[in-house]
């Protein structure tokens, strides 16, 4: 038999990083995890990251960002310039198993397999977040030495009882590898083109690659299979491209393999912003001026139609979210998207989204178009759509 066993690292070592206080020396001692990585940098002679309670963007006129920052316990990310590709690189920081991962992973599932069947497993996600953690305290108690059914001596330490706990999140709730970036406030859109690094949109430092990536097609397709049923729409190769939303509301772009994408298969996200920008705040950033904005509530107080144009990821939707706040508030709002993305703060809004059903887009499999919702809008006496 084998013991897996962790050891702990005393917070006080990084007493003199930029940022440590009180707040950092709780996170060091409640994620060893975190507290190892650093170490580890230091260990190697790296330059030190500065620990930072939240980004703010300011900070885009750093040169060479080193921060390091929470996007919920227990997962940090590292933001620095890598010293090959001279860079940007955005590497998670979570309580992954290393060493015997797999085999570990593969025996907690035959356990937690051996007494799931006795629980009614609830569909929302909250829910099922507090059976498995029911579950995971149940048989997997701290300070308790499990035997596995491939001869593996755990010790549930701290560390390893914060790694399986985590581990089975991503796995049976959170959306797997990608979770921390689902999780970060800050990153607009993730980008897989294909086998290689992951690249992301991050909203203060723009453009960067990720320490994640997929060495081979088949570890790609066998990703990309999984966060297509995850969202309920399988592909294959007879229905190779999908448009959903994840449970945030991020939507996602998935096209499946080889034959129709030459470096494999791809997928985007694009996530789904929880607090949407106020027009103050697209003036300050420059999106449009004040003299505009005044043009545009004019424009919608009389009622007048408005196109919003632009590129891929040039703020169609934050400005129209943005602008619906110059609607009157007694005004009756219909929305009608293939995604649900548009904010609106309203109380009388109707939100409504096409339907598809699996990959068809037929009427004769179930499907609701744009077009069938837009008659259907009419007929709702709205006074904006």
């Amino acid at each position: 038999m084998r013991k897996v066993t962790v050891e702990r690292i005393d917070p006080s070592r990084f007493a003199s990083l930029k940022g440590f206080d009180d707040g950092w020396r709780e996170r060091f001692a409640r994620n060893p995890h975190l507290a190892k990585y650093v170490a580890g940098l230091l260990e190697r002679s790296l330059p030190p990251p500065e620990l930072v309670e939240k980004l703010s963007r300011d900070m885009a006129a750093i040169k060479k960002p080193n921060l390091l920052y929470p996007v919920g316990d227990p997962v940090y990310i590292h933001l620095y310039v890598d010293p090959e590709t001279k860079g940007l690189r955005y590497h998670p920081v979570e309580p992954r198993l290393k060493k015997d991962r797999e085999r570990i992973l593969a025996d907690v599932e035959k356990i937690l397999a051996a007494n799931i069947d006795e629980m009614d497993v609830p569909e929302d996600s909250s829910a099922r977040e507090q059976v498995l953690y029911k579950l995971i305290d149940k048989l997997f108690p701290l300070n308790s030495l499990i035997k596995t059914p491939s001869g593996l001596e755990l010790k549930i330490d701290r560390e390893l009882y914060s790694c399986l706990k985590y581990e089975l999140y991503c796995e049976k709730i959170g959306v797997s590898l990608l979770e921390p970036m689902i999780r970060d406030p800050f990153i607009e859109d993730i980008h897989c083109s294909g086998v290689g690094p992951i690249f992301l949109h991050h909203k203060i430092f723009g453009h960067m690659e990720s320490s994640i990536s997929f060495q081979t097609f088949e570890e790609l397709d066998g990703f990309v299979m999984k966060l297509s049923e995850y969202v309920g729409k399988p592909v294959s190769h007879r229905s190779p491209i999908v448009d959903a939303k994840l449970p945030d509301g991020s939507r996602i772009n998935i096209v499946f393999g080889e034959d129709i994408s030459q470096r494999g298969s791809n997928f985007t996200i694009r996530k789904f912003a929880t607090k949407p920008l106020s027009i103050i705040e697209l003036i300050k950033f420059g999106t449009l001026s004040s003299v505009l904005a005044a043009y545009l509530w004019l424009l919608l107080e009389e009622r007048m139609s408005i196109w919003i144009c632009g590129e891929t990821a040039s703020g169609k939707t934050t400005t129209l979210s943005a602008i619906t706040a110059f609607i009157p508030p007694s005004a009756k709002i219909v929305s009608i998207e293939e995604v649900p993305e548009v904010h609106v703060p309203h109380e009388n809004w109707i939100r409504e989204v096409v339907r598809e059903t699996g990959n068809a887009a037929s009427e004769e499999a179930g499907a609701v178009s744009m077009f069938q919702l837009l008659k259907a809008a009419l007929r709702q006496r709205p006074t904006y759509i």
